[in-house]
C-alpha cells in the first residue's frame, strides 16, 4: 500500500495524485504499517494531500522512528537539522542520523558524514565525517560515493587523491547519482 501511495504523491505511473497518496498511508498505518505512518507524516508536516498540520506530521514521524524505521528517525533528524518546521536542533538531528546509521541505514550514514563534515550537532571532525561517507557508500549510497569522491579530491579528512577521487565520482554516477555526473561533466572526465 505504501509502494503504491508514493506511486500516486510523485505521479510515478499513475496520475499524481496526493490525497489519494496519504489516504493509503492512512490505510497502511491503520494497518500498523510503520513506513506508511512515517509517510503518512510527511502528508502532514508539509501539506501533501492532507491540510498541512507539522504538530501531527512530526508527531506521527517521530512514532515511526521510536517503533525502529530507520528513514524515519533520517526524515525526522532533517527537520531538526532544516529548522523550518521545528525549532532548529541540530544536536538531535545528529543524534537521530547516528541511531539510523548505527541500525545500517546508508542514507543516515551519509547524512551523519555530512554533520560530522560541517560540525552540526557534533564536533567538526573531517576524519569522523570520511568515515561515515564511507559506511554509506559500502552501503550503496549514491551520495555518499560522491562525498568520498569530494573527500579525496580536496584532501579533507583523507590524503588528496586525485585519481581516487574519480574512481567515487565514477561508481557514483555508474548508479544514477546526477551530482556525481555534473561533476564529472564539469572536471571534464566523463
Amino acid at each position: 500500500m505504501t509502494e503504491l501511495g508514493r506511486r500516486y504523491q510523485y505521479g510515478s505511473g499513475v496520475q499524481k495524485d496526493q490525497a489519494k497518496a496519504a489516504k493509503l498511508y492512512q490505510r497502511a498505518t491503520d494497518l500498523g504499517n510503520v513506513v506508511g505512518l512515517s509517510d503518512l507524516g510527511w502528508c502532514y508536516a508539509f501539506g501533501h494531500g492532507v491540510e498541512k498540520n507539522p504538530e501531527r506530521g512530526i508527531t506521527l514521524i517521530r512514532k515511526s522512528a521510536d517503533s525502529g524505521y530507520t528513514r524515519a528517525m533520517a526524515s525526522l533528524a532533517a527537520i531538526y537539522l532544516d529548522g523550518d518546521l521545528v525549532e532548529r536542533n541540530a544536536k538531535e538531528g545528529a543524534q537521530l542520523f547516528q541511531k539510523a546509521a548505527d541500525l545500517g541505514d546508508a542514507g543516515a550514514m551519509a547524512a551523519l558524514g555530512t554533520c560530522y563534515l560541517e560540525g552540526q550537532g557534533v564536533t567538526k571532525n573531517a576524519v569522523e565525517a570520511v568515515k561515515w561517507f564511507l559506511k554509506g557508500a559500502d552501503g550503496g549510497d549514491s551520495a555518499a560515493m560522491h562525498d568520498v569522491g569530494w573527500c579525496y579530491y580536496d584532501g579533507t579528512g583523507v590524503k588528496m587523491d586525485r585519481a581516487e577521487a574519480l574512481r567515487w565520482f565514477r561508481k557514483s554516477a555508474a548508479v544514477g547519482n546526477a551530482d556525481a555526473k555534473k561533476t564529472l561533466e564539469r572536471l571534464g572526465k566523463e
